[in-house]
């Protein structure tokens, strides 16, 4: 039975240090070639405008298009870094250059660097921002409640203040009404008291 482009090819030939599998035209290690197979059903034949006629550089550059991807599969996302991105951008530059089809790879790496480069910075102030404005929130409210509370202490004051002076204001009125009262008695005592100041002690005894 004769292999397709896609078939992994059952026989394998051994290197001094790696089992090679058959994958369509192209011959790489045991660990790539189900991401080989993977890649070529999906985006089609990455090497077919390849610029390379040696079949052994163009299977490394295939090979190393197929550990950048493998790695990226198997790494977690929380744990990528730049230098990983820099290591799939080596690759990229590489098989570009020898018109390998890697845009695909290209659109993927640009996309989760721009993650990791803008976004998860940005994620991170806008976290810090989002604690910040939290306990100034919290702050804000205390520093309310405590003048509310301030108020409606000084609002019970200024009520108890107010009664005071509606007393004093009544205290003031009857002290006012009693002095008139005082005064009017001492004008007439004051009158009477006139009436006998130059008088004797006997006058209008014996006249009559």
């Amino acid at each position: 039975m004769t292999n397709t482009f896609y078939d992994i090819s059952s026989d394998a030939t051994s290197s001094a240090d790696n089992t090679l599998e058959q994958v369509g035209s192209y011959c790489v290690s045991a660990e790539c070639a189900p991401t080989l197979l993977a890649i070529i059903e999906k985006y089609g034949d990455i090497a077919r405008n390849c610029r390379l006629e040696s079949p052994k550089m163009i299977n490394y550059l295939v090979e190393k298009v197929c550990t950048a991807v493998h790695d990226l599969q198997e790494l977690p996302f929380s744990k990528l870094k730049k230098h990983h991105l820099t290591s799939v951008n080596d690759v990229i530059v590489l098989a570009d250059a020898a018109k390998l089809d890697v845009e695909w790879l290209r659109d993927h790496h640009d996309e989760i660097r721009e993650i990791i480069v803008d976004n998860i910075p940005y994620y991170k102030d806008l976290k810090s921002d989002l604690a910040n404005s939290t306990e100034l929130l919290k702050s804000t409210k205390t520093s309310l409640d405590n003048k509310k509370l301030e108020r409606l202490k000084l609002q019970a004051e200024l009520r108890m203040l107010d009664c005071e002076i509606e007393n004093e204001e009544c205290q003031l009125q009857h002290i006012t009404k009693t002095m008139e009262e005082l005064k009017e008695e001492k004008r007439k005592v004051q009158s009477k008291l006139q009436q006998y100041h130059c008088r004797s002690a006997g006058h209008g005894l014996l006249k009559k």
